[in-house]
């Protein structure tokens, strides 16, 4: 179910939609965050820039 509101939610990204582009990013950042704290050869604000 999940994955089918992002998918949605890309595909409306790519049909103009410039919203949804800060719904991805907020549905994502819990993903960016947990690989940026285990990214051991970087600090975490570094690692969190750059994913």
């Amino acid at each position: 179910m999940e994955r089918d509101k992002l998918c949605s939610k890309i595909r409306d990204y790519k049909n103009g939609n410039r919203i949804a582009l800060n719904e991805i990013i907020s549905q994502m950042t819990p993903l960016v965050k947990k690989f940026a704290r285990k990214c051991f050869f970087m600090e975490y604000d570094d690692a969190f820039q750059e994913f």
